[in-house]
C-alpha cells in the first residue's frame, strides 16, 4: 500500500533524541587524532516528511600540521 504522508506525520509526530558525539586527543603538538559518531544510537529519523536521515556514521579524523 502507498505511504501517506498524513499516515507517516501522525505516527511519528512525538519527537526522537538524537545524539552525536566528538572525542579528540591531541598526540604530540601538532598531531591530533579524533573519533566523531553521528546519531550515536541508530534511531531512524526525520527532520523533513518523508526523507529519513542517515543512520550511524562513525569517523576517525587526523589532522596533522606539517
Amino acid at each position: 500500500p502507498p505511504v501517506l504522508y498524513s499516515d507517516y506525520f501522525f505516527n511519528n509526530n512525538n519527537g526522537q533524541p538524537i545524539f552525536d558525539t566528538r572525542i579528540g586527543i591531541t598526540i604530540a603538538e601538532k598531531h591530533r587524532v579524533s573519533l566523531i559518531s553521528n546519531n550515536v544510537f541508530n534511531r531512524t529519523y526525520s527532520l523533513r516528511p518523508l526523507k529519513a536521515d542517515p543512520m550511524r556514521s562513525i569517523l576517525i579524523q587526523y589532522v596533522g600540521d606539517f
